[in-house]
């Protein structure tokens, strides 16, 4: 593993081995696992500065309203390219802090808008 990323990721291990581990298929025991990491993780992250947030929401076929943020360097209306982002989460953990910080420091260190989609989680939401 790089020096770096060992370092980094040193505070985010230490935290996952002071939880036992989930039984196999045990979601719920996952889910607070994986948003403990990002808690750790997230704490060691500074917002990047220059970024502005638009919220929308769009409509599923089923009438769920799925958060929309579009996030893009302060000052474009319109900016020449964006990317879609796709959180992660395995699909059993939702929206996270962590998410708006890579996100802003992306956007803020190479200028390209990008448009975050949230989603339901499993198993709640097959």
């Amino acid at each position: 593993m790089d020096a770096e990323v060992q370092v980094a990721l040193g505070p985010v291990m230490a935290a996952a081995q002071e939880l036992p581990p989930p039984s196999v298929g045990d979601w719920h025991a996952l889910r607070v696992a994986v948003e403990l990491s990002f808690d750790v993780a997230a704490r060691a992250l500074a917002p990047a500065n220059g970024v502005q947030i638009d919220e929308y929401v769009a409509v599923g076929v089923d009438g769920t309203p799925v958060p929309l943020l579009f996030y893009r360097p302060t000052g474009t209306d319109h900016p020449p390219s964006a990317a879609l982002y796709l959180h992660g989460g395995g699909m059993i953990a939702g929206w996270h802090p962590i998410y708006d910080l890579d996100i802003r420091a992306h956007v803020a260190a190479s200028g390209v808008s990008m448009l975050a989609v949230d989603y339901r989680v499993a198993p709640e939401h097959p």
